[in-house]
């Protein structure tokens, strides 16, 4: 491999470690926030009611960038890789 490749690859390799990293402090917020509206509302309330619809819409928030980290960019982007690999080998 040569030099350009090598920087390449570890470019590559840092953003998805960037973007893993971003994806765990994000969910570390999220059960943090969470907890404490949960808390919140049961002492105000003393039954946990208002905080659910704050709560179900950071999960979908973070069900979605888990979908972008995982699936989308590991699975999609390197089946389409191999694809155009193989689209290549053969010529097209």
């Amino acid at each position: 491999m040569s030099t350009q490749d090598l920087d390449s690859l570890r470019r590559r390799a840092e953003a998805r470690i960037n973007a893993r990293l971003k994806f765990y402090a994000n969910a570390g917020t999220f059960a943090a926030v969470s907890l404490f509206l949960m808390a919140l509302n049961w002492w105000l309330e003393g039954r946990i009611t208002w905080a659910v619809w704050p709560v179900m819409g950071m999960t979908l928030g973070l069900t979605f960038q888990a979908i972008h980290l995982w699936l989308r960019t590991d699975l999609l982007r390197e089946g389409m890789i191999e694809r155009e690999m193989q689209k290549l080998r053969e010529g097209k």
